[in-house]
């Protein structure tokens, strides 16, 4: 804390400054989201300006809370109240497409604002503004940078849970009957994907009780000694649950591609395609598929 006063004082200048807060808080929001309209005028599509202005508020009311409370402690993100505060509007508005340098300007613009309505009271007593100016600096300056790291923060997290979902949806393990799963491979296969198919389908075994499992590679476009290491460690893994894997979908130019290469894939079932695999699945769980007398396949 740098500001040169006696406690009692600075106490006195809390008091004055959350009063000044307290009395004008409908025209310092009014300011504030003019000032905040003018710099983001081209984002008036992306903006709920009706909705940064009720947050606007919220800030506003726990910003006097926190000044009024007369401690030495002038750092507002230490806060409870405001940085939960803070944290559910930034992730609201990550949510929502605000641009991550809204933020910081925004909150400069509320220390504008102050600085103003400060100039406006204490305008007969220099030392005095000098030093509730200086208040507001440390009170509200912090937060440009403050705003701007937990936005980029909230940015980066929900670009990884995005990632996350778009990789299950691109290793869909599916139930083809009872005890039965197939595991459709698509592309490419490298580590931090054989990560997440192991994840998916490990899981899966366990949670439907399954004993087969039936991995297709029709639309997997290569098959080198680094793809069939990390399918060998994936049925191997799956076989420790107790679920042996069938391997269909083999091309002719895979098939060619392993055995010039010398790749063994040890005692792993192999059929020519999905239905194939279905066929020795049901057979490994003495089951067939018959037709009823309406055609009717059971």
């Amino acid at each position: 804390m740098v500001i040169d006063l006696p406690f009692v004082e600075l106490v006195e200048l809390r008091n004055k400054y959350a009063a000044i807060i307290r009395g004008n808080r409908e025209e310092i929001t009014a300011n504030w989201m003019k000032i905040t309209r003018k710099k983001f005028q081209d984002l008036e599509g992306v903006i709920d300006f009706d909705d940064l202005t009720e947050t606007s508020c919220g800030y506003l009311e726990r910003l006097e809370s926190f000044v009024s409370r007369g401690s030495e402690n002038y750092n507002l993100a230490e806060d409870p109240s405001f940085k939960s505060y803070l944290d559910n509007r930034i992730e609201h508005y990550v949510k929502n497409g605000m641009p991550a340098y809204v933020p910081p300007a925004y909150f400069l613009a509320l220390k504008e604002v102050m600085s103003d309505f400060l100039n406006r009271y204490f305008q007969t007593d220099l030392p005095l503004l000098l030093s509730v100016l200086e208040m507001n600096t440390i009170l509200l300056e912090p937060l440009a940078t403050i705003s701007c790291k937990a936005f980029v923060e909230y940015q980066e997290e929900m670009i990884k849970q995005q990632a996350k979902a778009i990789a299950e949806l691109s290793t869909p393990v599916i139930q083809l009957w009872d005890g039965i799963l197939a595991l459709p491979l698509i592309g490419t296969i490298d580590s931090a994907r054989v990560k997440q198919i192991m994840e998916n389908l490990l899981n899966q075994i366990v949670k439907t009780k399954s004993s087969q499992v039936v991995i297709d590679i029709t639309g997997v476009p290569i098959v080198d000694t680094g793809v069939a290491s990390r399918l060998m460690r994936t049925v191997e893994a799956a076989r420790l649950l107790g679920a042996e894997c069938i391997l269909t979908g083999i091309s002719p130019v895979i098939a060619l591609t392993l055995v010039t290469l010398g790749i063994n894939l040890g005692n792993i079932q192999t059929r020519a395609t999905l239905k194939n695999g279905l066929e020795s699945a049901l057979n490994n769980l003495n089951m067939l598929i018959t037709s009823g007398s309406k055609g009717e396949t059971k």
